[in-house]
């Protein structure tokens, strides 16, 4: 009995470091938006991440009858990036992302 609950164990570690990085490492997306970045902040508890929102530009309509505008949220790494996009607050921005 205690040799499944070890292997059990190992089991659970794998599928949720896989899920962990699957989630948060392996990247499945890459590109260009352009937009007018609303904000950029450093946010958090713990883990401070800076944040931000571009606002592109037209309307999306998540239900009839109801205009949202099309926002992008990102985060950014490097304290170099995150001075450059704290200067353009409200300017036109085109970002890289993946």
């Amino acid at each position: 009995m205690h040799k499944y609950v070890k292997i059990g164990i190992f089991v659970l570690v794998i599928v949720l470091s896989t899920v962990v990085y699957w989630r948060y490492f392996f990247v499945f997306s890459e590109g260009v938006k352009a937009g007018n970045l609303n904000y950029f902040e450093k946010k958090g508890f713990v883990f401070k991440t800076w944040e931000g929102r571009l606002v592109q530009e037209g309307f999306q309509s998540p239900s009839a009858g109801a205009l949202q505008s099309n926002e992008f949220r990102f985060s950014a790494q490097g304290e170099e990036v995150a001075q450059k996009l704290e200067r353009a607050s409200g300017r036109f921005v085109e970002l890289r992302y993946k």
